[in-house]
């Protein structure tokens, strides 16, 4: 049920349904938990819905939300920043979570170059 909630979701959000996909979104949070990718996808619908079924709390909710189950998962850290510096107008807090984004993308990038130097023997 969650692959083929997902692939429906992504299907309608490429063809720019994005209040269908966030009504499918909301349908099955009725019946399941939603996964973290769920919830980016459903904080980025919210900022492009033209329904006036959620505010732009709950986007913030949802990636807040992804935060709590994976603190330094990098979507969200970069939503958030977007959103703040560009659609709460508080650079200020957008450059927070950037700045936290920038520093988890430097960590992964030494561990692959790590894995790499690895390789090579």
């Amino acid at each position: 049920m969650i692959n083929e909630t997902l692939d429906k979701v992504r299907e309608l959000y490429a063809s720019k349904q994005y209040d269908a996909a966030l009504s499918t979104l909301d349908r099955y949070k009725e019946a399941q938990e939603l996964t973290a990718e769920m919830l980016l996808l459903k904080g980025r619908l919210i900022q492009l819905s033209e329904g006036n079924v959620h505010t732009l709390n709950d986007a913030k909710e949802c990636f807040l939300s992804v935060l709590r189950q994976d603190k330094e998962n990098v979507n969200a850290l970069l939503e958030l920043g977007w959103l703040f510096a560009n659609v709460l107008d508080d650079p200020e807090e957008g450059r927070r979570y950037f700045s936290k984004a920038v520093e988890k993308c430097a960590e992964l990038r030494e561990e692959a170059i790590k894995g790499l130097g690895s390789c090579t023997r």
